[in-house]
């Protein structure tokens, strides 16, 4: 009869629970970059990059950009939890010519612990550590060119080059 009239029923209370709400963010684990210092002049084209991983890290993603974009970039995702990657210099008349004279670029690392391979943009991925730049070394006023290359290019009874 009363919820025919629209009155709720009272029942006994249940048992007396607690919980406690974070006040605070969770601590997100992004790797660290530590070398090249940030805003780097290098003294050469290649360098090598260092980071400080997080615990559990299983893959690591690093990406080197130039900057605004302008020339060949780096992104790789590396299947192991390495903590530095080598950026070659480009061995002229060969290449590959990634890390260009005089340029500036920004690199970044993120990790995750995920154990199978998985793509970039899958959800498994960190945040991307706080981004380094660094400027390679410009380019000289005049090529150096090796004595075997030299050699090449001239007779093989040239002076110097050998018989």
């Amino acid at each position: 009869a009363s919820a025919a009239l629209g009155l709720a029923t009272v029942s006994p209370w249940s048992a007396v629970s607690s919980f406690t709400v974070s006040t605070t963010s969770p601590t997100v684990n992004v790797p660290q970059p530590s070398l090249p210092l940030n805003n780097s002049s290098l003294p050469s084209l290649g360098t090598t990059l260092s980071w400080n991983n997080p615990p559990g890290v299983t893959q690591i993603q690093v990406q080197v950009t130039p900057l605004n974009g302008d020339g060949p970039a780096i992104n790789l995702i590396l299947g192991s939890a390495a903590t530095v990657y080598d950026v070659p210099a480009p061995v002229f008349g060969t290449g590959p010519y990634v890390m260009l004279p005089g340029a500036t670029y920004t690199w970044r690392v993120r990790t995750t612990s995920a154990t199978t391979s998985v793509a970039e943009n899958d959800p498994s991925w960190g945040p991307w550590s706080e981004p380094r730049s660094f400027t390679t070394a410009k380019a000289l006023s005049r090529p150096v060119i090796p004595k075997a290359a030299a050699c090449h290019s001239q007779s093989l009874s040239s002076a110097g080059c050998g018989a």
